[in-house]
């Protein structure tokens, strides 16, 4: 007897969930879906390496003399360039 309101209820309740699909208008059935030039698929992105140059400070150590001819250890700090890669995610497909 359970199992006989079981079905029927699973019988009910399938007709308004395909009745409701019914009514609802499909994805084809839009203007902007049937136009041929819509493109369905979504852009795609990769990684590009790029190179870009960057002052880094190094630290540098000299000798000088002072006017008795005397040599001191000087610290110096300097400016070199360096390339750095860089990564970028570029859109490739539109």
């Amino acid at each position: 007897m359970k199992t006989l309101l079981h079905i029927k209820k699973f019988a009910i309740v399938a007709s308004i969930v395909g009745a409701a699909f019914a009514l609802t208008p499909s994805a084809s059935s839009a203007g902007c879906y049937s136009d041929p030039s819509y493109r369905t698929a979504s852009p795609t992105y990769r990684n590009v390496v790029t190179w870009r140059v960057q002052r880094q400070p190094v630290e540098v150590y000299r000798t000088c003399y002072d006017h008795c001819g005397r040599p001191y250890r000087v610290k110096q700090v300097i400016y070199v360039s360096v390339r750095v890669p860089v990564t970028q995610y570029v859109r490739t497909g539109y």
